[in-house]
């Protein structure tokens, strides 16, 4: 179930209702070693798009994707 509140500066949406996925990690920011790592991989592929990117490109082996930058993932 859906409401919606409909105030003069905006909208409240609320979503009640059962969910059977996992909640996401408590962990939101990367650490400094994590946010250098994903420019160097960024710098390091100037052609590659960002779903390249996360899923790895062919250029890249699978641990230089920036999933797998961090542990949020």
């Amino acid at each position: 179930m859906s409401v919606l509140y409909s105030f003069k500066d905006g909208i409240y949406y609320i979503h009640k209702g059962v969910h059977n996925h996992p909640k996401q990690t408590h962990v939101l920011h990367l650490t400094h070693d994590e946010w250098t790592r994903f420019e160097q991989i960024v710098f390091e592929n100037p052609a590659t798009g960002p779903a390249a990117l996360i899923a790895g490109h062919h250029s890249l082996t699978a641990n230089q994707a920036v999933e797998c930058v961090s542990q949020c993932a």
